[in-house]
């Protein structure tokens, strides 16, 4: 374990540049907050590669576990993970505003391609998002993702990734339990079709309410689902319209014309549980 003193450290500038989308990009390294979120990025086996510690502020519990999934990891990974240990003002200038746990992970960025990922299951439910563009709200997201157990979620044109620390932060650390990747729109709409995924295009001029709209085949055959949903501003794109995709919309009985994107994410991903599970579709 290394000490380190100075907030004016080469090293601590540098992550403290990661707080910053351009200081992601170009590291390509990211930053997690606090003691469970890093402990799930250790379990899950992402790319992490420094613990930086304050040990005025973390317990002797929290650290002793810490290392000990650092440990782990680094048996899987073939390599250690560096564990720096800061004074208070060399952790401050790493560490979130008032949540500053005594730990910030460090985390080396992955590939996430699309065309990466295996053939879907019969069961697999996904969740595509055009556009998204608030950290919290995409965490919120995987949050609903990983309690249904959804397979996977499909980025595309987003302002926000989620390797983002306030949407690691608003996910609990659950963006490292649900599959993610990025895609074009082109690369997405030919995924889907490619694996005869039925796509749930989430619209508010669309029909079809939710809880009248089968969320599986006419045939009632098992089939791969995607719930597919726009930006907080402008909902999804014409390129959503019409065949192959079904329109669902969440009804609204006050003044506001939509719901929250993560709330009507909620809405939907519990609606496809529900139906897929009492259905007694075929496999």
């Amino acid at each position: 374990m290394e000490r380190i003193e100075s907030p004016q450290n080469a090293r601590i500038k540098a992550v403290a540049k990661l707080r910053q989308s351009r200081g992601r990009k170009q590291d390509q390294r990211f930053v997690i907050d606090g003691v469970r979120e890093a402990l799930r990025a250790l379990a899950t086996g992402q790319a992490v590669e420094t613990l930086i510690v304050c040990g005025e502020q973390l317990t002797e519990s929290a650290l002793s576990e810490l290392l000990s999934a650092a440990e782990a990891h680094a048996v899987v990974a073939g390599r250690p993970v560096e564990v720096w240990d800061t004074s208070r003002a060399a952790f401050e200038k790493v560490a979130y505003g008032q949540r500053d746990e005594g730990v910030v992970a460090v985390a080396r960025s992955q590939p996430r391609r699309l065309a990466n990922w295996k053939r879907p299951a019969a069961s697999d439910t996904f969740v595509v998002l055009e556009g998204c563009e608030k950290p919290g709200n995409l965490g919120a997201i995987f949050r609903t993702a990983d309690a249904v157990g959804a397979a996977g979620i499909v980025l595309i044109d987003a302002a926000v990734l989620p390797e983002n620390p306030n949407a690691i932060r608003a996910s609990l650390g659950t963006v490292f339990s649900v599959p993610w990747a990025v895609a074009t729109l082109a690369e997405a709409q030919a995924w889907l079709q490619q694996h005869g995924v039925r796509g749930m295009a989430a619209r508010v001029q669309a029909s079809g309410e939710y809880w009248d709209v089968p969320f599986f085949a006419a045939d009632r055959a098992a089939q791969p689902l995607a719930i597919v949903l726009g930006s907080e501003a402008d909902g999804l794109t014409a390129a959503w319209l019409g065949e192959p995709y079904v329109g669902v919309r969440i009804p609204q009985a006050g003044i506001a014309d939509s719901l929250n994107l993560s709330v009507a994410a909620g809405v939907l991903l519990y609606e496809a549980a529900r139906q897929r599970r009492f259905a007694r579709v075929p496999e």
